[in-house]
């Protein structure tokens, strides 16, 4: 998911019976002076979608929600309730800025390398094309980009050793 994509998610947009997340919303800056708000409309047509949910995922999402339950019975009245899956602990939405900064600590925390929220996004996919084999146009899909050039464009990088191994399972198909 994009960065607005995860901090516009609510929790009635994800149905962990299913394992589905839809993708209804972003947070985005809303006029010109760089103010941000939850608006409902995505990227493009096609960032408006599901993505299916592994099970370790969801059990920490269940998890997470119990956190933020909590959080809500602490402050009653005072809790902003927006639904939001990522939130302040007064339930308001989060500054992007805030995001990344949070993000980079817990890097630090963790000792991994350092990198921008984004990269996950880059990460997941190079490791479903090139490590999973998966067919680029799920992919396509699965990141909400408009057309199947922009996804093939990115991470055709991951395509030569998949064409090697292609060529390997047609040497083996044939012995």
């Amino acid at each position: 998911m994009r960065m607005g994509e995860v901090l516009g998610l609510r929790w009635s947009d994800i149905d962990l019976d299913t394992k589905i997340i839809t993708i209804r919303q972003t947070l985005a800056k809303i006029d010109e002076s760089g103010k941000y708000g939850l608006v409902t409309e995505t990227k493009t047509h096609s960032s408006f979608r599901q993505i299916y949910l592994q099970v370790s995922l969801c059990q920490n999402l269940m998890n997470h929600r119990k956190v933020i339950e909590n959080e809500r019975k602490i402050l009653n009245s005072k809790y902003m309730n927006n639904d939001l899956v990522v939130c302040t602990s007064s339930g308001n939405w989060v500054y992007p800025n805030n995001y990344r900064k949070g993000f980079k600590v817990t890097c630090e925390y963790l000792v991994l390398p350092k990198i921008r929220v984004h990269d996950l996004r880059h990460t997941h996919a190079t490791f479903l094309i090139g490590g999973l084999q998966v067919n680029p146009k799920i992919v396509q899909e699965r990141l909400g980009h408009a057309n199947i050039k922009t996804t093939l464009g990115t991470y055709s990088h991951v395509l030569p050793s998949m064409q090697i191994e292609v060529a390997e399972k047609i040497d083996q198909a044939f012995k």
